[in-house]
């Protein structure tokens, strides 16, 4: 037999006992026999902007309100301290099934706050969210490749779950599994104070790593490769000067590249993005997550012309992602103006209770507020007046003065002076001098927001009503 075909069939058995084993690791795993990630169910050739980086990005960025203020839709492909080579691998795999216009990429992995999460199992973390060679090369990078090659055939590790098995279990799946979360994670605030960053200026060189250059050099150029533009972002966070430090230094690497970058840092100012309420030490809270991304779909709009493609399947799954945002936005919220105006944005159905007082303290901003939710008053004008209304996605259904009786998608609805009852049930908590009731589109939650005048009619961001630190 030749040297050429001991070769040939030696390397022709090991692809398939490699293949097996990789096909019977799926069928063991007691985790997923399914091929698809969540990412690759979104529809091919949809979406306009891939988000790629550490945690940051998945806290801090919301494609809810993206597309709520853009009409793109982006999708958060990132993982708890991502590394740069693995940023690189998390590329190759989004670009399988997708094109985007743009790419942003989180550049907290550069910096030394990254040793805070850092070990090996951030890339088993990374690699459940790829498949094929991105999943193997990111499995990789784990230095005991004794641990790396059990991820990689995991039926080294589940073996013996031979007896539990059937045959179902050997019919490897490939079929859409959810992804209405489009990678973003909510957070609720738990700290209600105002503190906000001091602001810096560079003081020390810092090096960075020459892997973490290598690896942004490779991102560019496949960005480059498939005309992609290529965004570099930092959210928020509570930054110290060390790492301040560095992320200039990540700026001045990127004006060398000729790579753009957008360092929200710079408009915490400009967001009034306080820490306490809008992030934690690291993550950004639902509120912060909702300031960074108008900020990022007014650049992304300025910056970049997109060739936006209508999907219904993805809209579907952002309407849901909407839903829950409002949700958790409107949630344990006590400003009146934020309730307000995260209502007057999103599709949902809102009641208004507000019983006419000569006392009231309406303003110009108050007026157009309550305009923007859809109310058609003048309540400055008008402020004697009672006002009952019901609003369904900013369009007025019907309002009346004395008595709202009305119906909703089948849901009867009463507003008087003394109550608001929904499907023949008086809601609590609805006794406010004013009172506003947002409901889901799907009527699945409400939150409601009282004012009495007696106390005051509506406060500022004078920490009124807040701890102020």
């Amino acid at each position: 037999m030749s040297v050429f075909k001991i070769i040939f069939k030696s390397g022709f058995l090991l692809s398939v006992t490699l293949g097996l084993s990789l096909y019977f690791s799926k069928a063991f795993s007691p985790l997923s026999n399914n091929l698809k990630t969540a990412y690759l169910s979104v529809p091919e050739n949809t979406l306009d902007v891939v988000v790629l980086g550490s945690s940051h990005t998945q806290y801090g960025i919301n494609p809810a309100v993206i597309n709520n203020e853009t009409g793109l839709y982006a999708y958060i492909n990132a993982s708890a301290c991502q590394p740069m080579e693995v940023s690189y691998q998390m590329l190759k795999e989004s670009l399988k099934t997708q094109k985007p216009k743009v790419v942003l990429l989180d550049v907290f992995t550069m910096m030394p706050g990254q040793s805070v999460c850092y070990d090996e199992s951030i890339y088993k973390l990374a690699s459940d969210e790829m498949t094929g060679i991105e999943k193997i090369n990111t499995l990789l990078y784990i230095e005991d490749k004794k641990i790396a090659f059990d991820y990689i055939i995991s039926i080294r590790m589940y073996h013996q779950r031979w007896n539990e098995i059937d045959f179902n279990d050997l019919k490897i799946r490939n079929e859409d599994i959810p992804y209405d979360s489009f990678g973003y994670i909510n957070l609720e605030p738990k700290e209600y104070v105002f503190k906000y960053l001091e602001p810096k200026s560079k003081k020390n060189k810092y090096e960075l790593k020459e892997k973490d250059v290598k690896s942004l050099n490779k991102i560019k150029a496949l960005c480059d490769e498939n005309n992609i533009e290529l965004l570099l972002i930092k959210t928020p966070f509570d930054i110290d000067q060390e790492n301040y430090d560095a992320l200039m230094a990540i700026w001045d690497l990127a004006d060398d590249l000729d790579i753009e970058y957008l360092d929200l840092i710079d408009y915490t100012e400009e967001m009034d993005f306080a820490f306490g309420m809008d992030s934690e030490t690291w993550h950004n809270t639902n509120w912060g997550a909702y300031k960074n991304s108008k900020l990022i779909s007014e650049y992304l709009i300025k910056n970049y012309k997109f060739e936006h493609v209508y999907n219904e399947e993805v809209e579907r799954n952002l309407n849901y992602l909407k839903n829950t945002t409002l949700y958790n936005m409107l949630l344990n919220q006590v400003d009146p103006y934020k309730f307000m105006k995260y209502a007057s944005e999103f599709d949902c159905i809102i009641l208004l209770k507000y019983n006419g007082f000569y006392k009231t303290t309406i303003g110009e901003y108050e007026n157009e507020l309550l305009n923007n939710m859809g109310f058609e008053n003048d309540f400055i004008k008008n402020k004697k007046n009672n006002y009952y209304g019901v609003v369904s996605n900013g369009e007025l259904i019907d309002f009346d003065d004395k008595e709202l009786i009305t119906r909703v998608n089948g849901k009867k609805i009463v507003i008087n002076k003394n109550k608001i009852e929904f499907n023949n049930q008086i809601l609590k908590d609805a006794d406010g001098e004013l009172t506003i009731v947002v409901y889901g589109i799907d009527f699945s939650w409400n939150q409601n927001m009282n004012v009495d005048y007696s106390s005051r009619w509506f406060w500022k961001n004078g920490c009124l009503g807040w701890e102020c630190k």
